[in-house]
């Protein structure tokens, strides 16, 4: 079950990331410098923590 909750936690985490570089994408065509640092804080943690067997949610 253990196992089960995690690859959850991974997959979600993984669709977040594909979210954000969207989002990303978004606020740089309107000059929404503060959300783009906020989003790539986000996507670097998340990165971080897949490569830690993640531990977020």
């Amino acid at each position: 079950m253990d196992r089960a909750i995690e690859l959850w936690r991974r997959r979600l985490a993984q669709q977040r990331l594909v979210e954000i570089d969207t989002e990303i994408k978004q606020a740089e065509s309107t000059g929404a410098a503060e959300r783009v640092r906020a989003l790539m804080e986000e996507q670097v943690e998340l990165r971080q923590a897949l490569g830690r067997d993640i531990a977020l949610y």
